[in-house]
C-alpha cells in the first residue's frame, strides 16, 4: 500500500536532509544553509539547490570562506530565484556549468506503460557488459554520461529488438531514494521504450514503497517528457559553478 502524501514528504524531507547531512528543522527552515562540502574539493566548485522556499548552497572546501564574505557583504535574498543567482554568481565571476531538474513521483500517480509485443525485456548482468557497451557506443558521450545508467547498477531492464538492446534504465541509491536512469537508442528514440522501461522499474519499486527519484539536464527536453508522461512532479532545480578560466 502506497503511503499518504503527508508520509511522502516527511520521508523526502527526511532523504534530502540526511542527503545534506543537516538536520531536519534546518532542512525545513527557509534560511538559506551554506555548507562546506568535501566531496566537491577535487572540482573547485559549487552547487546551488532550490525546493520550495529553501535555498542550500554546497561549497568546495577552496570556494567556501569566499561564499560566506559574499554573503555577508551582499545578503542573499532568503527565496532568491535560481535566475538571479545565476545571474548574480556570473557577475561575481563565476562560470554556470550545468542545471539538473530533479523530479520526485508522489504516491498514486505513477502512469503506467504498456508492454510492447515486438520488443522482449529482461534484467542486465555483469555478463551482459558488452551489450551495453555498443548501445552506449550508439549514443553521444554526453546522453551516456547524462544517462546515469551503469551494469554494477543494483537494478538494470534491458529492452531488446530482436538480440539488439535498444534501451535501458536502471536504479541505484541516491541516499534513501532510488535514482532512475535511462538511455535509448537514437533509432529507437520517440516509442516510448523509455517510459515502459522506467514505469516497469518503478512499479516493483512502489511494492516497496520506495522513494523514486528522476534526474534530467534543463536541456534534455526528451528526458523532461518522459518524467511528466510518468508523473513525476520537478521537486529540485540544481545549478553547479566553477571559477571561469580566462582563456
Amino acid at each position: 500500500m502506497d503511503f499518504t502524501e503527508n508520509e511522502f514528504f516527511r520521508k523526502l524531507a527526511k532523504s534530502w536532509a540526511k542527503f545534506f547531512s543537516i538536520p531536519l528543522e534546518n532542512f525545513l527552515d527557509p534560511e538559506i544553509s551554506i555548507i562546506e562540502e568535501p566531496d566537491l574539493k577535487k572540482t573547485n566548485a559549487f552547487n546551488f539547490w532550490t525546493f520550495d522556499k529553501k535555498r542550500i548552497i554546497q561549497v568546495a572546501p577552496g570556494f567556501y570562506k569566499k561564499i560566506l564574505k559574499m554573503n555577508d557583504n551582499d545578503p542573499l535574498e532568503q527565496s532568491i530565484s535560481m535566475e538571479d543567482f545565476i545571474s548574480k554568481m556570473e557577475s561575481e565571476g563565476f562560470q554556470k556549468d550545468d542545471l539538473i531538474y530533479i523530479y520526485h513521483l508522489k504516491p498514486g500517480e505513477l502512469k503506467r506503460k504498456p508492454l510492447f509485443d515486438e520488443y522482449t525485456f529482461r534484467f542486465l548482468k555483469l555478463k551482459d557488459q558488452f551489450i551495453l557497451k555498443r548501445l552506449q557506443f550508439a549514443c553521444s558521450k554526453f546522453e551516456v554520461k547524462n544517462s546515469w545508467v551503469k551494469i554494477t547498477h543494483p537494478e538494470v531492464l534491458g529492452c531488446f529488438h530482436g538480440k539488439k538492446l535498444v534501451a535501458v534504465s536502471s536504479m541505484v541509491n541516491f541516499g534513501d531514494a532510488k535514482d532512475i536512469g535511462v538511455l535509448t537508442h537514437p533509432k529507437f528514440r520517440r516509442k516510448g521504450l523509455g517510459r515502459l522501461l522506467i514505469s516497469e522499474l518503478c512499479k516493483k519499486a512502489l511494492r516497496k514503497n520506495e522513494l523514486l527519484l528522476y534526474r534530467c539536464h534543463d536541456g534534455n527536453l526528451g528526458s523532461i517528457s518522459v518524467a511528466r508522461s510518468l508523473g513525476f512532479t520537478k521537486f529540485f532545480e540544481e545549478v553547479t559553478f566553477s571559477a571561469r578560466t580566462e582563456k
